[in-house]
């Protein structure tokens, strides 16, 4: 790669992704679900899944280490 990022083991999703970009927004797991018109128990699955690919344990993390792999 070019630009030097290490990508995760697993890739994101495209679906991962769009959950993602939401909550760093600083919505909470419903509010996110309204937006994207799934339940909030589904977003956290996915919120899950997500810190779970990217090595993290939470939402602010999960913010960097995607801005460090030049996801958002």
């Amino acid at each position: 790669m070019l630009s030097g990022r290490v990508q995760p083991e697993r890739p994101l999703t495209p679906r991962e992704l769009e959950v993602l970009r939401v909550l760093v927004t600083g919505r909470t797991y419903a509010a996110t679900g309204e937006q994207l018109g799934i339940a909030g128990p589904t977003v956290q699955s996915f919120a899950h899944k997500i810190y779970e690919k990217l090595g993290v344990s939470g939402r602010q993390a999960a913010f960097v280490r995607a801005q460090e792999l030049g996801l958002l």
